[in-house]
């Protein structure tokens, strides 16, 4: 009868905290936990966050799918900068407010925000940028989506245009489960390489994690000075010559990671002479 009880009220919970994230902003939520994780990369130890963790609840919300086509043409740049910051935000006041619930029960939680958060602890964390918590695995695992060839979560609903946060608690969980390979859309036509001036992911060569006990695959990434220097807006111009991102600065992208390091002092000087309004986050 006390097991009876108490399966009951961790399904009431786990029902309480998905209801909580879709009635606060997200668009789809899910469960994972230490027993679906096992055998992840390092991002996926919730114990690094909060000793004894046991679960953790993430959730996706959308950037408005308007303003998309609008920002792709140059026609506005600013609407969605301004509704991907707002989205984020939300997602990590969503993250904030679910840690707190669990908190007002006796439970340890904490709130693993969107972006911008990353581990510390090696001597170049600044460029690895290894994050506490992969909302990523977590959210493939959990079938919030699945991984595109670019690494990204992509959904049906929504492609990759998508935020993705995370609470990690010492409660017990119903995990969900991932969504069936079968019904990801990624064909690996690699589109999304066509479109990354940096070329940011390997064409080639992919990456395989195992959480769980179940194989997820996507393109492997290679240097983080690629982002740095195009999604970083510091300089814009694709190879090609024939379109560029919202960044007006010309300079060559290497082509091996290497020759990064000695690429990037010029562009960030140009950079920061460059005149930027206030709620520009991003050139790209």
């Amino acid at each position: 009868m006390e097991e009876q009880s108490e399966k009951s009220k961790t399904e009431k919970l786990t029902e309480e905290l998905k209801e909580m994230a879709l009635t606060l902003g997200a668009f789809r939520v899910g469960i994972a936990t230490t027993e679906t994780l096992t055998g992840g990369p390092p991002s996926t130890d919730l114990t690094y966050v909060l000793p004894g963790a046991k679960s953790a609840i993430v959730f996706a919300l959308a950037f408005d799918q308007n303003l998309i086509e609008p920002y792709f043409r140059k026609e506005d740049h600013k609407s969605l900068e301004t509704n991907k910051v707002r989205t984020t935000t939300l997602a990590n006041g969503i993250a904030l407010e679910m840690a707190g619930f669990l908190q007002q029960y006796g439970y340890k939680a904490t709130p693993q925000l969107a972006n911008f958060v990353y581990r510390q602890d090696s001597e170049n964390w600044l460029l690895d940028m290894h994050p506490p918590i992969s909302h990523r695995y977590l959210a493939v695992r959990s079938g919030i989506g699945h991984f595109g060839y670019s690494g990204n979560i992509i959904t049906k609903e929504y492609g990759s245009a998508i935020a993705l946060a995370s609470v990690v608690t010492d409660a017990e969980l119903i995990p969900t489960e991932p969504l069936p390979e079968e019904e990801n859309y990624c064909d690996e036509c690699k589109i999304c390489l066509a479109v990354c001036s940096s070329g940011f992911v390997d064409p080639l060569e992919k990456v395989t994690v195992n959480l769980g006990g179940k194989e997820f695959s996507y393109g492997k990434r290679r240097s983080n000075s690629r982002c740095f220097l195009v999604c970083g807006g510091l300089t814009g111009l694709n190879a090609s010559g024939k379109w560029s991102t919202w960044s007006p600065a010309r300079f060559e992208i290497p082509k091996k990671d290497e020759d990064f390091t000695a690429a990037m002092p010029g562009t960030i000087e140009a950079y920061l002479k460059r005149q930027r309004s206030k709620v520009d986050f991003s050139y790209a």
